[in-house]
């Protein structure tokens, strides 16, 4: 997984990583960290969320996977849209089914990333979202 030299961007950006896979979590906060962007991973959605009402203003993305066991991607959101209604997510699901895919054009919800994704997916999909935020 290397570093596309065509993939850069940076920002002042802090993103909030949510997935039950350590693994998952320590890839993508390392390929965020790799193309600029500062990252706070967690592999338990309560203690992202604890985090996000410590410091609402600290993050400008939510980064979680659809499908955890205690609480779901879709609790996560639903509760990180309490704490910070502007808050944009960006959802990654290995579940590609209709269903799941409806929930995608629910609330606060820009962008789907499919499981396994690559540096380069995740930096088009990340710059994505801040630039339309900037528009």
């Amino acid at each position: 997984m290397g570093l596309d030299r065509n993939v850069h961007l940076s920002g002042d950006h802090r993103i909030l990583m949510v997935d039950d896979d350590p693994a998952v979590v320590q890839v993508a906060q390392e390929m965020l960290r790799l193309i600029g962007y500062a990252a706070d991973g967690f592999t338990d959605g309560a203690e992202a969320l604890r985090a996000l009402s410590r410091r609402p203003s600290s993050y400008d993305l939510l980064v979680t996977d659809l499908i955890m066991p205690r609480l779901t991607g879709q609790q996560v959101i639903a509760s990180a849209l309490r704490i910070k209604p502007q808050l944009p997510v960006l959802v990654t699901s290995g579940d590609a089914t209709e269903g799941a895919r409806a929930f995608l054009r629910g609330p606060g919800v820009v962008g789907v990333l499919t499981k396994p994704f690559s540096m380069a997916e995740l930096a088009e999909t990340v710059r994505e979202v801040f630039g339309a935020a900037n528009r």
